[in-house]
């Protein structure tokens, strides 16, 4: 099926499907649920584009920052609504009000995610918020080129590996666009994610998923899952959550995401953002545990539109925003399992999740200490 480059670094940010000229090139689900270009060679002419634009082919090279700030959404209703910080939003938010166009994922029918372009307020509502699924970039790239070619301003979110396509895609730079980075721990399997939804409920009576309420704090957000009339179907601790569960045990994470050649700046992104975890040891001014944004400037045009957004912010060391979250520099480690978990698939997928993340009484007794010599 995949033939442009190696399958254990492809991270599916088709830039290559985007690139064919002759439309040679579709993405498909393999058997583990994750997404790979796949090359029809009865139209393709080898022409070569599609490996010129590879990022996993042709990584960007390590840059710093410029400066970093703890940051947060200055309008309460939009960060209770928003995952950590609310700082995407705000962006996206002044660049729909001034006429702009807004790249993001977004929840399909069929619950699951898939890159979309917001041009309203109304339009952007559906890019708030946390999806914990690799969106399908679908034709966004060649769309957000054919904007910026008619001088529109246009907002592109993703994460580092979408990014880095998105660069290579384009070729060069545009001052009229701006790319946001999320920082990302890795992305999980969709066929995992939709055996999990479809044993747990029937996605016709699901009228929303929150990967990140924060009705019980930004530190201890839930995952919850509510009907059409807004009744709560399920609401767990995220650390409850099963499908979660095996998402932070990195248990079904795509085999790129372990060997990310798209990190620490390298993904060509104007801005990073992500959660601001352990803040309150360096500031007690964002220690309400509303949620609050790391945010890394690559560039002048990115610490520019975090000027105009309306936030409140605070600079920080770079240092001090990858003290707790790594995954800003690092790659995670696979599961030691991963390799058995899909090879022996089955379903319920659930009871398989518990089964490999269980906590042995050993490591739990480990764990209960650490935590008392932390307090």
């Amino acid at each position: 099926m995949h033939s442009i480059c190696h399958i254990e670094k492809c991270s599916a940010c088709s830039a290559c499907v985007n690139i064919c000229p002759l439309n040679a090139i579709s993405m498909q689900e393999d058997k583990d649920g994750f997404m790979y270009p796949a090359v029809d060679n009865t139209v393709c002419i080898n022409c070569g584009k599609c490996t010129k634009v590879c990022p996993a082919e042709n990584p960007y090279e390590k840059r710093d920052s410029i400066i970093c700030y703890a940051a947060r959404n200055d309008n309460s209703e939009d960060l209770a609504k928003s995952s950590s910080g609310g700082i995407f939003y705000s962006l996206a938010k002044h660049y729909v009000e001034t006429g702009g166009h807004v790249f993001g994922a977004a929840f399909d029918s069929k619950w699951e995610v898939q890159h979309v372009k917001a041009s309203s307020i109304t339009e952007l509502k559906a890019l708030q918020g946390s999806k914990y699924i690799q969106s399908k970039i679908g034709n966004t790239f060649r769309e957000t080129e054919e904007l910026l070619k008619k001088g529109k301003n246009v907002l592109f979110s993703g994460t580092s590996c979408q990014i880095a396509g998105l660069m290579h895609f384009l070729g060069k730079e545009y001052e009229n666009l701006l790319t946001v980075e999320i920082i990302c721990h890795g992305v999980p399997s969709g066929k995992v994610w939709r055996d999990y939804l479809s044993e747990n409920f029937s996605t016709d009576q699901i009228g929303n998923i929150s990967f990140r309420d924060k009705r019980k704090g930004w530190t201890n957000f839930m995952v919850c899952i509510n009907d059409t009339n807004g009744a709560l179907l399920s609401g767990k601790k995220y650390t409850e959550n099963i499908f979660f569960k095996g998402f932070l045990k990195n248990l079904y994470l795509r085999p790129s995401c372990h060997n990310c050649e798209a990190k620490q700046g390298k993904s060509g992104c104007d801005i990073a953002i992500g959660d601001f975890w352990g803040l309150e040891k360096h500031t007690s001014d964002f220690s309400d545990d509303k949620g609050v944004c790391a945010v890394i400037c690559y560039t002048q045009k990115g610490k520019d539109a975090l000027d105009k957004a309306k936030v409140i912010k605070q600079v920080f060391p770079y240092e001090t925003l990858v003290e707790r979250n790594s995954p800003i520099e690092r790659s995670v480690k696979p599961h030691p399992k991963r390799e058995i978990f899909f090879a022996e698939y089955s379903q319920p997928v659930s009871k398989r999740i518990a089964d490999f993340t269980k906590v042995s009484f050993v490591q739990r007794v480990i764990n209960k200490i650490k935590r008392i010599i932390k307090k």
